[in-house]
């Protein structure tokens, strides 16, 4: 499809952003190619929104799983670094207002998906 139009967003999957992670942590992301155009990463913000995102248990993946989200959550320096080369990044799925007010004042995030649009116009209305 992107090669009969250029202009289509390409998407980061699940395992090229734990890729980018993993690449970030050992300081190697810089000179790495990404062909992705945007990454939407999960946004955990209290215990219960991790119970409902996950089955999340006391096992090594569980904790692992809870590590990495932890991680793409609130790592303002990878998204910094991803605006820094043209990547659209957005979290997801906040539809809380102090969510959407967490993530726009606390990191470099452009964007977030909701299911909640009118919610979360009325908050950016209001940050900004």
């Amino acid at each position: 499809m992107r090669a009969l139009d250029p202009s289509i967003p390409y998407f980061a999957s699940q395992n090229a952003i734990l890729k980018y992670l993993a690449f970030y942590l050992l300081g190697i992301l810089p000179f790495v190619k990404i062909v992705e155009d945007s990454v939407a990463l999960p946004y955990i913000t209290t215990w219960d929104a991790i119970k409902k995102l996950f089955s999340f248990s006391l096992s090594p993946y569980g904790v692992l799983e809870l590590f990495v989200t932890y991680l793409l959550s609130h790592n303002d320096l990878m998204i910094k670094h991803f605006n820094k080369r043209g990547i659209f990044t957005q979290y997801w799925t906040l539809n809380e207002e102090y969510e959407i007010k967490k993530a726009f004042k606390h990191t470099s995030v452009n964007g977030v998906l909701t299911d909640a649009p009118t919610l979360g116009k009325s908050v950016l209305m209001s940050l900004f």
